[in-house]
């Protein structure tokens, strides 16, 4: 496979953009050579210091079935950043001391990346940190802001920021008692349902309390009760601790959770993760995969999950800068490790999208080993492909 690469010079976007403000008219010709782009993936990446983000798009062309885009976003600022997507647009979100979202439109009928917007989520909190972004239809999406209490409901298309904001859910109901914040993180919505996770650390960032999901009715922006036979409003409570993202199978709804591994001054509580299956309809979960014990965890901390025809695809963190890949088929009561290659790598996400399952690795210096994105077969549970990145790519998004 020839890596089909296209790089105009870095693009500083707060250069460019003014905040506050929409049709800011930043357009990029990505060339020729991307005549009928089809784009399959979107990726955030980061240089190995963070200093430096990048939004990269996997697609097929005439020529290429795997075609990157990348160099054409790569900014100092913001360089903590995830994304969502929606449609034909990227919602670029800076992150921590940021707090600002963008939306990227994808042209490429007309061979074109355009910025369409740059708005700030910091509202009247000292950080937001913006998580994810979900759109609803042409005038409503959700953000949920991991440093905060309230979820903010928006208009993706205003016209500036006053119109920008539409309100705000609170959600401090929810929240650890020693942060008083819920640490909202990743959300997906189900017809007209909005679940979100809640992810629970303490003032010291331990994961000491299970994580929760909260279900919001997107027709009146109010928590769903998910279990009517106890009073008051409830919640889904999760049977892990440090949830992650969701994974929706057209189903059900899986997360990954690392426990409580950040912890490196008590151990008690690290394997408290695992794999959860939840179910959007009736609100019942399982706990598919456990993480195992400090004296037996074969996995490692699980921090990524994605699932093809029944199958979980799951990462698992043995140590920094070894992770390994590993599979539950259907029916089987026990995973099989995916190996990706001599050596260890330092694994950042796992997709998947019709017939290949996507892996992100980063650079290593030490072996000469590149950044990029394995492809693995998931019939043959082996690596076909791989498509190398400048920077090492953090985060996996699947465009249908």
């Amino acid at each position: 496979m020839n890596k089909l690469l296209y790089t105009l010079p870095l693009l500083l976007l707060t250069g460019c953009l003014i905040e506050g403000k929409s049709n800011n008219d930043t357009t990029i010709n990505v060339g020729a050579e991307f005549s009928n782009f089809d784009p399959q993936l979107v990726m955030a990446s980061a240089s190995p210091d963070y200093a430096t983000s990048d939004v990269l798009i996997v697609g097929e062309t005439d020529v290429d079935t795997h075609a990157l885009i990348e160099g054409k976003f790569a900014t100092t600022n913001p360089s903590d950043i995830r994304l969502a997507a929606h449609n034909h647009s990227i919602y670029r979100l800076g992150r921590f001391s940021y707090d600002s979202a963008t939306r990227i439109d994808m042209l490429f009928a007309f061979d074109l990346l355009k910025v369409d917007w740059q708005y700030s989520v910091l509202g009247e909190d000292a950080s937001a940190n913006p998580y994810d972004l979900v759109v609803k239809d042409k005038s409503t999406a959700y953000v949920s802001r991991y440093d905060s209490k309230t979820l903010w409901k928006v208009n993706p298309n205003a016209k500036n920021q006053d119109e920008f904001l539409i309100k705000e859910i609170d959600l401090s109901a929810y929240a650890s008692a020693s942060t008083g914040v819920p640490f909202m993180a990743d959300m997906q919505l189900i017809d007209d349902k909005l679940f979100v996770v809640l992810v629970r650390l303490d003032a010291s960032w331990g994961a000491t309390a299970n994580s929760k999901v909260v279900v919001i009715d997107t027709n009146s922006d109010t928590i769903v009760d998910t279990d009517t036979t106890t009073s008051g409003t409830q919640v889904i409570d999760l049977p892990v601790r440090n949830a992650g993202d969701f994974w929706y199978d057209g189903t059900n709804l899986y997360l990954s959770a690392v426990g409580d591994a950040y912890n490196y001054n008590d151990s008690t509580y690290k394997y408290t993760g695992g794999v959860v299956k939840l179910n959007p309809t009736d609100y019942s979960v399982s706990l598919e995969v456990d993480d195992g014990t400090t004296e037996n965890a074969p996995y490692g901390n699980i921090t990524n999950v994605a699932v093809h025809n029944g199958d979980i695809y799951f990462t698992g963190s043995i140590s920094y800068g070894n992770d390994k890949l590993w599979v539950l088929r259907q029916g089987n009561t026990t995973a099989i490790e995916i190996s990706l290659g001599s050596g260890t790598f330092n694994i950042s996400d796992v997709s998947v999208r019709n017939d290949n399952v996507y892996v992100s690795v980063f650079a290593n210096a030490t072996s000469g080993r590149s950044a990029g994105l394995k492809i693995v077969n998931p019939q043959s549970a082996l690596v076909t492909d791989f498509i190398e990145t400048d920077l090492n790519p953090t985060q996996i998004l699947v465009i249908e």
